[in-house]
């Protein structure tokens, strides 16, 4: 830490930038890459963590949940296909939010009704053809009512149904899998940091 203390103290930064080091995810992080006359001079680097909440996610419907439409793959964001699932369902049923979140949109599009929410894992859930009976910028919990499945939703196979779907950012995800744990999580090292 001496060696540290030096370094940092000789490029102008306070002492008490070295102790920082390695605190938090917050604090400066210094790099050694530069060397220049023998003596090595650090940069302070900052960098931000992305934090991602955990959601537990259920079926937007009540049991048996049964797919008649699968999800076709990431598609791309003005690309011809699916994305979502469609779920077979009872005229006027029930909608229930899959997970705690913000609603973002209640209302129409293209002449059908849409809810779609945000949550803490930076997913959007899609809901259609819902009548929507919450509002923009209500926090809903998994399982809160959210309307009532109204009308058709073009491609379903079986009418009604319900059309669910699931994205992050302009990718979209097979919303089925948010319904899976993950188990096991282990994180490996990116290799850009390595050096290799």
């Amino acid at each position: 830490m001496l060696g540290l203390l030096v370094a940092v103290t000789a490029v102008g930064l306070p002492p008490s930038a070295a102790l920082a080091v390695g605190a938090s995810p917050s604090a400066p992080r210094l790099d050694a890459s530069v060397v220049h006359h023998s003596v090595v001079h650090y940069s302070v680097v900052h960098y931000s963590v992305v934090h991602y909440s955990v959601v537990h996610y259920r079926a937007p419907l009540p049991a048996p949940v049964v797919v008649t439409r699968a999800f076709s793959g990431d598609v791309g964001r003005y690309a011809a296909g699916h994305r979502g699932v469609d779920l077979r369902a009872g005229p006027a049923a029930p909608v229930f939010s899959a997970g705690n979140g913000t609603v973002t949109f209640a209302g129409m599009v293209a002449g059908r009704p849409l809810v779609t929410i945000k949550h803490a894992d930076l997913i959007v859930t899609e809901y259609e053809p819902v009548q929507a009976t919450v509002v923009r910028g209500a926090v809903v919990s998994a399982g809160t009512r959210i309307g009532i499945l109204s009308g058709t939703h073009p491609g379903c196979e079986e009418a009604p149904c319900l059309h669910w779907g699931a994205r992050r950012g302009d990718h979209y995800v097979d919303p089925m899998m948010l319904l899976q744990p993950l188990g096991v999580v282990r994180l490996v090292p990116d290799s850009t940091e390595l050096g290799s």
